[in-house]
């Protein structure tokens, strides 16, 4: 008889799935912080699997470089928030598709790499990096891509939230 060896698939270092699992944490952060409001943290679900997806997803409306999650306030302001996951590399002309869209569209928009920053951001307490920050940033990065740091990217200084 032969023997069937199982081997522990190894993690995966793939940013798209540690950024995946930062938002479901902060999606079950917030459910459990605000029950009362449902349906106001919304995620849009921008990663496609396939050239054909992309296609199919561009004619329902996707739109390149709109944020991960999109929160409404009580208010009804808007607060776009694009998630990032410390270490993982981007391509720079994303990155500033992405910048462009949160100085654009919403009524805030900010790049965030962990909850505290998340809740910050959407209780008007500061937090994240503004987009401005991000675009100043890219202005001076050599090469194609480069490597999300939140220190680097604020210059050292992280009080950077006002």
């Amino acid at each position: 008889m032969s023997e069937i060896i199982t081997q522990e698939k190894p993690k995966s270092r793939n940013h798209n799935q540690q950024e995946a699992r930062l938002q479901a944490r902060i999606v079950r952060l917030f459910s459990e912080r605000y029950p009362d409001r449902r349906g106001c943290l919304i995620g849009t679900f921008q990663n496609t699997s396939s050239y054909m997806d992309g296609a199919k997803k561009l004619s329902l409306g996707l739109i390149p470089g709109v944020s991960d999650l999109i929160y409404f306030r009580p208010s009804g302001e808007a607060i776009g928030i694009e998630l990032k996951y410390c270490g993982s590399k981007h391509n720079k002309a994303h990155i500033l598709r992405q910048a462009q869209w949160l100085e654009k569209v919403p009524t805030i928009g900010r790049f965030c790499d962990n909850e505290d920053d998340f809740f910050d951001i959407i209780e008007g307490k500061g937090g994240g990096i503004t987009p401005q920050q991000v675009l100043a940033y890219l202005a001076t990065a050599k090469g194609s891509s480069i490597v999300w740091d939140s220190k680097k990217i604020c210059g050292e200084n992280l009080e950077f939230n006002v």
